[in-house]
């Protein structure tokens, strides 16, 4: 404290208000603040600048004013506001949408009627999309009601069950249930072939083509290959 005015180093100004120390430091050298030099600790001399000078500023007042992150549970580094939508970054509404940062982004900003800016738990602001209006748009709606593999217990792809009992899942899944070590023998049956496929999501969120195993097995080039195994 000089006089009325109370002297903070960049880092300590981000601890009181819980933001990114970089940010404070760029806004107060936007607007060109006094420097003086104190000592931290022993040995240790950082700048400071005025607290009250930073506070006139109204980035600054915006930053420490805006919204902050849930800090845990299912929705944590979500800002949830007051009629309880939830504010996120595309990773994180791509983890919710399970789906990858990329198609989350695609998605998000088809529908960003509406955006927020926010504190994260590094102190970081970040823009929020609204979960809840992604969910109801249409790629929402689609990314929700894809087939999904999921990550079976040895870390492995596991193929996706359909209500009518059928197992789906992508190319590479179909080579390893078809135990075709050469993907491409596979790629040509595929190419030559009718069999019916669907958009779904692999288990590490990426979009892919599903073939439905049991279809596959039909295919006269595959029924050979599976015969040959059997008579090893």
């Amino acid at each position: 404290e000089i006089g009325h005015e109370h002297w903070g180093t960049y880092r300590g100004i981000a601890e009181r208000y819980g933001v990114y120390f970089a940010t404070v430091e760029g806004y107060a050298k936007e607007i060109g603040l006094k420097e003086i030099t104190v000592r931290t600790s022993p040995g240790v001399a950082e700048p400071a600048v005025c607290l009250e000078a930073l506070l006139k500023y109204e980035k600054f007042r915006a930053l420490i004013e805006s919204p902050r992150a849930n800090g845990e549970g299912a929705w944590r580094g979500f800002y949830i506001d007051v009629d309880g939508n939830h504010w996120g970054s595309f990773s994180l509404i791509g983890k919710r949408l399970g789906c990858s940062h990329t198609r989350a982004q695609h998605v998000c900003e088809a529908a960003q009627d509406r955006i927020k800016t926010y504190v994260v738990e590094s102190g970081r602001t970040a823009v929020g999309y609204c979960f809840e209006d992604i969910a109801q748009s249409v790629e929402g709606k689609k990314l929700l009601e894809m087939p999904r593999a999921k990550e079976g217990p040895n870390g492995e792809e596991e193929l996706w069950t359909a209500p009518d009992g059928s197992h789906w899942g992508g190319r590479g899944l179909m080579a390893r249930e078809l135990q075709m070590a050469n993907g491409q023998k596979l790629v040509r049956c595929l190419r030559d072939s009718n069999v019916k496929t669907r958009r779904g999501i692999d288990f590490i969120g990426h979009e892919r083509t599903f073939y439905c195993l049991e279809d596959l097995q039909k295919l006269p080039e595959i029924v050979e290959h599976l015969k040959r195994l059997t008579t090893k």
